[in-house]
């Protein structure tokens, strides 16, 4: 196989992995009803605290949607659960290949 024939099947494989994701999300969408959470929801279902949900959305790290015009003095910070959950797994996956990447720098190979 030449390169250009691997490469177009890397690139094949990519894309079936990318729309099989997206696939499974709505499935799980269907499956589970999206479910919208206020800061204090949001930290009981992440298991962390509300001050660290504030801190994560003003770093603009956390997906969340400010309901209230921009005049509003205290706009409220509200979560889609579908949206967490799939940033969940979005973090779990780079951790991953963090993880993957350190080992495969320092060995040179991969670990099994």
């Amino acid at each position: 196989m030449n390169t250009i024939d691997k490469l177009f099947n890397e690139l094949v494989e990519q894309a079936a992995a990318a729309a099989e994701k997206r696939v499974l999300e709505q499935l799980e969408n269907m499956i589970t009803p999206d479910k919208v959470l206020d800061v204090k929801e949001t930290a009981e279902y992440l298991g962390v605290s509300p001050k660290l949900i504030y801190q994560l959305c003003a770093e603009k790290f956390l997906p969340h949607i400010q309901a209230g015009g921009s005049n509003s003095n205290r706009p409220r910070i509200l979560f889609r659960q579908a949206t967490l959950d799939r940033w969940l797994r979005e973090q779990e996956e780079a951790s991953i290949q963090k993880e993957v990447n350190t080992a495969y720098a320092a060995t040179g190979k991969f670990r099994r």
